[in-house]
């Protein structure tokens, strides 16, 4: 039988380490360094991944290197190209964003790539955007020099920040206020502080990302309070810029800045309050957006028709922040693959549908809007597999820290990040399903599964069919720093094998199985490994 790779070496982060000074200004702070290079990885992500082990390095049937590792990752790079064009057009929020011209070349290219497999049905689906999408147009964040913080202190510019989803322009174009530092925003942290007309810094501790953050709406709940504007001080590798509306505070400004940025932040509020001055330093935000409005979006289909006009649906969302390279470069790269290796195979049981969706990072929702547009979907679907996160290098805080305790130190880890497993209908058969992931494939996921799908799947709900999925959030969820670069080939080609696997399994299975629901009666026939 096989085993899942248990690895536990580590490669230390390639992350510039702030070095102290003679300086007197701010404090002695040492200043913090530019914006990483968002063209380049701020982690060294080595080629230290182990392939798949021999005996399952490849699977039966014809075209098998259509679900190589080197395949899967020059169709991720072509993704995240779109992206890179769009860096390119000086777009400020810039990615493959819904309705945006990279978004659409996107799509463009996953349909011809569904053409290309042979997939005569493929198609580009546009649909209306009912909502308008905002657009920063420019920011800043500085915190304000004064010459009581030590000889020879200037005015910082914070390179990394970012101004979060919906914030409108500030009349005047700016505001300078004082700074509050509220820690992580619980009651506890808020109890005795005043926070009105201020600036307040929050302290938010991805976990592991900000998707599991528990300063999730803190900061809008500090506009409430009376803040004039929120900073969200990120825990993070480099000096990464970030975005998500859970952090955003409304019309008001609420910005993030990354983990160098935030650093030298906090370091020099407490020096400030230390010294007594802390009613000296202030902070000033600038910004203008707009909302756009009239926009249209897209989802890509493609059928394979079955002896069952039945579906099975393989979902993937096409848009992403940034590069993009996990979320969701490799989850459409995936996609492509199983597409190319499902038109070579023998005619499957039931129609595959393969979705490359719009509208998650971004208005509108893709799902949505194919359900609206499909409604033989209703009465016709079997199962919906989403495929979103799948690969990406596993970050964790590192166990040495850096000179003189300034700044963080980071490893990456040379396996995958584990997934977390949902069922909606807990069926045992998808679960037994899913135990084959680790076993067979190396794939790292949690040793418990239930029923949450968040992600792509909400759309899909009005089905009521059972749905699926594995899926993670990474230290760079959302931010500059999700590159191609943080996703192993060996990771892409662990999730297309075991997601042919597990697809060819539920196709051939009694309908009755997949739609089995918790405590149904079940005795696996599956065989190990194979």
């Amino acid at each position: 039988m096989c085993k899942a790779l248990t690895m536990i070496l580590v490669v230390t982060a390639a992350v510039a380490t702030l070095v102290a000074d003679d300086s007197p200004a701010w404090f002695g702070t040492p200043l913090p360094p530019p914006l990483s290079d968002v063209r380049k990885p701020v982690m060294n992500y080595d080629d230290a991944f182990a392939p798949l082990p021999a005996q399952f390095a490849h699977r039966p049937g014809k075209s098998d290197e259509l679900l190589d590792g080197a395949a899967l990752k020059a169709d991720q790079k072509k993704v995240v190209g779109f992206s890179l064009e769009s860096l390119g057009a000086n777009d400020k929020l810039w990615g493959r964003r819904a309705g945006t011209p990279s978004f659409m070349h996107t799509i463009e290219w996953t349909v011809n790539a569904f053409k290309t497999a042979g997939l005569k049905d493929a198609k580009v689906e546009t649909y209306v955007v009912p909502a308008p999408m905002w657009v920063p147009k420019s920011w800043q964040v500085q915190i304000v020099g004064d010459a009581a913080f030590g000889a020879g202190t200037q005015t910082i510019t914070l390179q990394s920040a970012f101004p979060q989803p919906g914030g409108v322009s500030i009349p005047g174009g700016s505001l300078t206020a004082p700074v509050v530092y509220v820690g992580h925003g619980t009651d506890a942290d808020l109890a005795g502080r005043d926070v009105k007309g201020k600036i307040a810094i929050v302290r938010v501790r991805p976990e592991p990302s900000l998707f599991g953050a528990g300063e999730q709406g803190v900061a809008a709940r500090l506009v409430e309070k009376g803040a004039a504007g929120v900073i969200n001080a990120i825990e993070g590798p480099g000096n990464a810029q970030y975005v998500d509306p859970r952090f955003a505070c409304g019309k008001s400004p609420c910005f993030m800045v990354g983990g160098q940025d935030a650093w030298f932040l906090q370091t020099v509020i407490g020096k400030a309050a230390n010294a007594g001055m802390l009613d000296k330093l202030k902070i000033m935000l600038a910004l203008t957006s707009e909302e756009q409005g009239g926009l249209t979006s897209a989802n890509g289909i493609a059928t394979i028709p079955g002896k069952s006009a039945k579906r099975i649906i393989i979902n993937a969302h096409a848009d992403g922040y940034f590069q993009g390279g996990d979320d969701n470069a490799s989850g459409l790269a995936v996609l492509v693959g199983l597409a190319k290796y499902f038109a070579k195979q023998p005619q499957p049981a039931h129609t595959l549908m393969f979705v490359a969706s719009g509208g998650h990072h971004g208005p509108g929702n893709g799902p949505t809007s194919l359900v609206s547009a499909h409604p033989e979907l209703k009465d016709g679907t079997l199962l919906i597999l989403n495929l979103e996160h799948v690969a990406y290098a596993d970050i964790v805080r590192g166990k040495v820290r850096a000179p003189n305790n300034i700044g963080m130190t980071w490893e990456t880890s040379v396996t995958e990040a584990a997934k977390a497993v949902g069922v909606t209908n807990e069926s045992p058969f998808l679960f037994d399903l899913w135990k084959q992931a680790s076993r067979c494939y190396g794939v790292a996921t949690y040793q418990s599964a239930g029923t949450t799908v968040s992600g792509d799947l909400g759309g899909y709900r009005p089905l009521n069919v059972p749905m699926t999925q594995m899926i993670q959030s990474g230290t760079f969820y959302h931010a500059s720093g999700d590159v191609l670069e943080a996703v192993p080939a060996e990771g892409l080609e662990r999730a297309a094998r075991f997601h042919a696997f597990f697809i060819e399994q539920a196709d051939q299975a009694p309908e009755s199985l997949i739609a089995a629901g918790k405590g149904t009666p079940y005795q696996s026939t599956l065989k190990a490994c194979q």
